[in-house]
């Protein structure tokens, strides 16, 4: 993997219950996990499909260290993704937009 950055925008269907379907997004950590598991170097992984709450770090993360083979350690870079606060994309800020748009 040549980049530094993933973007995910995958389809994130209803199930008969209602529930999403995050079986397309289950599919492309696993990918990206195994590539990264021969990546040095920083790897940005932005998620723009819709999920639930709590997805992130009760789903997506436990993918992706299992497909990686990465061990967390204390004082990795992690925190940014567990504290992630969404931002629209497409939408322009101005300086004036309190917390930069945030």
């Amino acid at each position: 993997m040549n980049s530094e950055m993933s973007l995910i925008s995958v389809a994130t269907p209803s199930n008969p219950d209602f529930t999403p379907d995050l079986t397309a997004v289950d599919e492309v950590i696993r990918t990206i996990g195994s590539v990264l598991r021969n990546k040095t170097g920083p790897h940005v992984i932005v998620l723009r499909s819709t999920v639930p709450p709590g997805t992130t770090v009760k789903r997506i993360l436990p993918i992706l260290l299992e497909s990686s083979g990465v061990k967390l350690v204390k004082g990795c870079h992690w925190y940014s993704i567990l504290n992630f606060y969404g931002r629209l994309v497409g939408q322009g800020f101005s300086q004036s937009t309190p917390n930069g748009g945030w």
